[in-house]
């Protein structure tokens, strides 16, 4: 996340916070000796250094930076060449084995269909599912997406499921997810997959549909109808999709992307969907948001 004015008062810039995270998804303990990064950044792990099963270890660009911003105690290898610099826009990531036999390879973006809000917006990339991933499953930007909050989560995961989110709202570990504790017409299934409070009513938050004006040179050539709503970020154990109907029988998943994603600073996203049809058409047309668990 950009440096806030303390963080500039030490001479510090954007960039002194970068850091990079190796998960170990193994049973095992991995011997780092010999492993280094060979492309986006220069850096050598110490001989004899190891990542514990299911732990991590932090490669950062500022180590004096990065402790006062996340604190001590983080499991930080050391720093990488001061030279370089994570490139917002996107580049190749290397980590390799040796004189350069490549480990892990792969291109981030900062485009659709890469997650927006890593570049240079103070989130972090992330993968979904990290204890899952596979080597090639960092070159597919859907294996990614931002973290859930600014300045990203160096050394633990960010990711949420619903148990954890219902521990933490006061329905308890083991909450019924069909049930409306508030009795808003939201399950608590629903509640959690808006991002909403389950022992409140959340009207006001259920997704929207809007009609919009179609401008090109100044003048109306049309409409088109949107579809918007929020939702939680790191939801692992959630699916979204919007479909929409001609029928209500026969339902369309709307391809793509979203027409435009806002991320907000307590762990969800807004989302606002263009659909393929236009608003001044002739006839019903119903939209509905999927979300499966």
């Amino acid at each position: 996340m950009p440096a806030i004015a303390e963080e500039e008062a030490q001479g510090w810039q954007d960039s002194d916070f970068e850091f990079i995270e190796i998960y170990n998804t193994g049973d095992l303990e991995i011997d780092l000796t010999d492993v280094r990064f060979t492309k986006g950044i220069d850096f050598d792990f110490v001989p004899g250094m190891v990542v514990a099963s299911k732990d991590y270890v932090l490669v950062v660009r500022n180590k004096r930076a990065f402790q006062f911003r996340y604190g001590d105690g983080l499991p930080v290898a050391g720093e990488w060449d001061p030279d370089d610099r994570l490139d917002n826009g996107g580049e190749n990531l290397r980590l390799s084995l040796g004189a350069g036999i490549p480990i892990v390879e792969f291109r981030y973006g900062d485009e659709q269909p890469w997650p927006e809000g890593a570049d240079g917006d103070g989130f972090s990339l992330t993968l979904h599912d990290p204890a899952a991933a596979q080597p090639g499953d960092h070159q597919d930007p859907e294996a990614w997406r931002v973290s859930r909050f600014q300045g990203g989560s160096p050394g633990t995961d960010d990711g949420i499921v619903f148990s954890s989110w219902a521990l933490a709202s006061g329905l308890g570990g083991n909450a019924d997810w069909n049930r409306d504790v508030d009795g808003d017409g939201l399950s608590n299934f629903m509640e959690y997959a808006l991002a909403t409070n389950p022992q409140a009513s959340s009207v006001g938050r259920v997704p929207q549909i809007n009609r919009q004006q179609q401008v090109e040179g100044g003048e109306q050539v049309g409409s088109y109808i949107t579809f918007t709503f929020r939702r939680q970020i790191a939801a692992e154990d959630l699916n979204y999709s919007v479909e929409f109907s001609d029928n209500l029988d026969t339902w369309n998943v709307v391809s793509g992307f979203p027409y435009s994603i806002t991320l907000h600073d307590d762990g969800t996203r807004t989302e606002v969907w263009r659909m393929p049809f236009e608003g001044n058409m002739v006839g019903n047309y119903f939209v509905r948001l999927r979300v499966e668990g």
